[in-house]
């Protein structure tokens, strides 16, 4: 039971380390590229969870800002630019649907209405 509690404590130890080695330009730039790649699919947990996500990234670069090279803060500006693009297409993606939901729905009512003339006559 020892052993099975040191590896997972090991295992954890390794994963933190390893996070904390990435580079955060690498960072932001795979979270934008996963999150361009699935933002379609996302729900509305996932959006907080990404916007969440997006925030502590934005932190970081933050914290680090004055130790990284100007070539990395170019590269998260662009990733941070391109995330604000996923944003606006996924707002669009969603008022183009309600939209379609109020004229699905002004349609039906709209036949409904004429039905119910057209039998009165």
């Amino acid at each position: 039971m020892k052993s099975l509690r040191m590896i997972i404590a090991c295992a954890v130890a390794a994963i933190a380390l390893y996070a904390c080695s990435v580079p955060v330009d690498k960072k932001i730039t795979d979270f934008v590229n996963k999150t361009e790649n699935n933002w379609e699919s996302y729900t509305q947990a996932d959006w907080e969870k990404s916007t969440s996500q997006y925030e502590a990234l934005l932190k970081e670069y933050e914290a680090q800002y004055d130790s990284l090279t100007q070539e990395q803060k170019n590269e998260i500006n662009k990733a941070v630019g391109r995330y604000s693009g996923i944003l606006v297409k996924a707002k669009l993606s969603q008022a183009g649907n309600l939209l379609q939901g109020i004229i699905d729905s002004a349609s039906s009512f709209a036949d409904g209405v004429l039905e119910s003339l057209e039998s009165e006559q």
